[in-house]
C-alpha cells in the first residue's frame, strides 16, 4: 500500500512539475527567424544557431501613436565568437512586432512601463560572459611548446665550441701537433 502511495505522488510530482513547462508561451518561428537575422546585422561574429528566447511574454499595447497593438518581450540567449578564440555568451531582451513580423528596438517601447518593468525584472540574466576556457588553454600550452623548440630544434644544432676542443683535444693546454 504504501508502495503504490508513493508510486502515485511520484507520478503526479513529475506531471505537475512539467505542467508549467507545457503551458509556457514560446517564441514563434517568424519570431526566432526575424530575431536571428537581426542579431546577425548587429554582430558580425553571431553565430548560427545559437539563438535562444526564455520568458517569452506578450504585452498589449494602448498608445494611439505606436505602429503595433502588442509586442511580444523575449530573454534572448545567444552565442558570438571572435577570433575562433573570444566564444562569448550574450543575453539581452529583445522585443518583437508579431503582427508585422518586425523586431523592434529599444527606443520603439520605451515608453511601454511593461517592457522596462519586463527588463528590470530580467536585469539578472542580461549581459555577456566571455569563456575563458580556451585562453587558458592557450596560456598553458604555447609555453610548452616554445620550451619544446628550443629543447629539440633549436639547441642541437647550435655550434659548440666545447665539444669540439674536447674531441680534438684542445682542451686545458692540451696542444696537438700535426707533424
Amino acid at each position: 500500500m504504501k508502495k503504490r502511495l508513493f508510486a502515485l505522488l511520484t507520478v503526479l510530482l513529475v506531471i505537475a512539475s512539467m505542467s508549467g513547462v507545457a503551458s509556457a508561451e514560446t517564441a514563434s518561428k517568424e519570431m526566432t527567424k526575424a530575431i536571428s537575422a537581426n542579431l546577425e546585422e548587429q554582430h558580425s561574429d553571431y553565430v548560427q544557431g545559437s539563438l535562444s528566447l526564455e520568458n517569452v511574454e506578450e504585452v498589449q499595447v494602448n498608445d494611439s501613436e505606436k505602429d503595433f497593438n502588442s509586442v511580444v518581450l523575449a530573454v534572448a540567449h545567444y552565442k558570438t565568437v571572435r577570433d575562433n578564440i573570444f566564444f562569448t555568451n550574450r543575453a539581452e531582451v529583445v522585443y518583437f512586432d508579431a503582427a508585422n513580423n518586425t523586431v523592434l528596438g529599444q527606443a520603439d517601447v520605451a515608453t511601454i512601463e511593461a517592457a522596462a518593468n519586463y527588463k528590470d525584472v530580467h536585469s539578472e540574466e542580461l549581459g555577456s560572459h566571455l569563456d575563458m576556457w580556451v585562453i587558458t588553454l592557450l596560456n598553458l600550452v604555447v609555453p610548452l611548446l616554445i620550451m619544446a623548440f628550443i629543447m629539440y630544434l633549436w639547441e642541437p644544432r647550435q655550434y659548440l665550441t666545447t665539444r669540439f676542443k674536447i674531441a680534438n683535444k684542445l682542451y686545458n693546454g692540451h696542444h696537438q701537433s700535426f707533424n
